[in-house]
């Protein structure tokens, strides 16, 4: 961190910088002030950063109201945190971070991106915020949220990866039998248009970095509802396809927290489609029950004694959710594998148990259960 006293516009906004000096003293526990002094001065400061002259007030005001609004879910305070989501979502959409490189007519808010850089922190601050939003919609089963991006097109680009920010992908083409030809294909396109409708449509052809693939299954897990869409269930199994197994060394590239979280999503979408019908239709069964059991197989991948180990707060959630759906189909006539439904129970309400140690959210989800 530069030595520039707080509010200089080489360092983050002040408050970026105590939405971070919050969730640092929340999850390393130092011996120091305590988190309420960090959270008043993050309150104070979102208050009027955005009047205020930090060249990226905007950016950093949003990344502050994002890193509240988990803050919150973390600490199982509903209303707080639905506020902040709300408030970031808002900024994104009267900023037209929906529309960044849009094909339409000029949506510019702020003033060019100096570099790829700047540009693809409001790429990410889009599609961060779609995500959380989804998250909250679904935690409240209500996209009231949601709304202002059902009547807006969002074209903003897929988010892209760290490593490929210098806009530039080498591609090999089969140009001439027997000869291949490597091109430099730009990472974003140079316009975007309907990003969202083209995924869910099913004619997406871009977007498989891990924030994108992340922010494609928390769509998914929003949208997945009580009534059987077949259109849906394509796309997750679609996008299931994407996730190398979690041991596989081809996938030490993509952070495995991301994965783990992105592809519960997925499953947990699945159980949301198929649930209702688990106890009639025999292959809304299985499904529902191969969607809860890998739930379960992916947990194992999470350290359960670490005491460094800090998950994100959906995954609480979708535990939730896993374990309603084994407990309610064991027992039932289409149930053979009885001894594995209580195995893969047991696990979830043990992690739960765990982690509601540290997230007041996961005792509520419990007790749901």
């Amino acid at each position: 961190m530069l030595p520039q006293p707080i509010g200089d516009v080489a360092r983050p906004s002040p408050a970026l910088l105590s939405a971070v000096y919050l969730w640092s003293r929340h999850l390393s526990r130092p011996q120091g002030p305590p988190e309420q002094l960090f959270l008043s001065s993050t309150l104070h400061h979102l208050a009027k950063d955005l009047s205020g002259t930090h060249p990226h007030r905007v950016i950093h005001s949003i990344q502050a109201e994002v890193l509240l609004s988990y803050y919150y879910l973390k600490s199982g305070k509903m209303l707080e945190g639905n506020h902040h989501a709300d408030a970031a979502l808002s900024l994104a959409i009267a900023n037209n971070l929906h529309r960044i490189r849009s094909q339409g007519a000029s949506t510019q808010v702020f003033a060019p991106p100096v570099d790829p850089i700047e540009e693809n922190e409001r790429i990410d601050a889009f599609w961060t915020v779609l995500v959380l939003n989804n998250h909250w919609s679904t935690i409240q089963e209500s996209n009231s949220m949601y709304l202002p991006l059902q009547n807006a097109a969002v074209d903003t680009p897929w988010p892209i990866d760290s490593i490929q920010r210098d806009y530039v992908r080498m591609v090999f083409l089969d140009v001439q039998p027997g000869l291949l030809t490597l091109i430099h294909q730009p990472m974003l396109p140079a316009a975007s248009c309907m990003t969202l409708q083209v995924f869910l449509d099913g004619r997406s052809v871009n977007g498989f970095s891990e924030k994108a693939l992340l922010a494609k299954s928390s769509v998914l897990f929003e949208k997945a509802n009580s009534i059987h869409d077949g259109d849906r269930e394509s796309l997750i199994d679609a996008l299931q396809s994407n996730f190398l197994p979690i041991d596989s060394p081809r996938g030490s590239d993509q952070p495995k927290s991301t994965r783990i979280v992105a592809q519960m999503l997925l499953y947990a979408a699945m159980i949301k489609l198929h649930r209702p019908f688990s106890h009639e239709n025999e292959s809304s069964y299985h499904k529902s029950i191969t969607a809860a059991s890998s739930i379960a197989r992916l947990t194992r991948h999470i350290p359960l004694n670490a005491a460094d180990c800090h998950v994100n707060p959906i995954i609480g959630v979708i535990w939730s959710i896993a374990c309603e759906t084994l407990l309610s189909l064991v027992g039932s006539d289409a149930s053979n594998n009885e001894l594995e439904l209580v195995t893969s129970f047991d696990l979830l309400l043990g992690y739960i148990a765990r982690f509601s140690e540290q997230n007041p959210l996961f005792i509520y989800d419990s007790k749901i259960v």
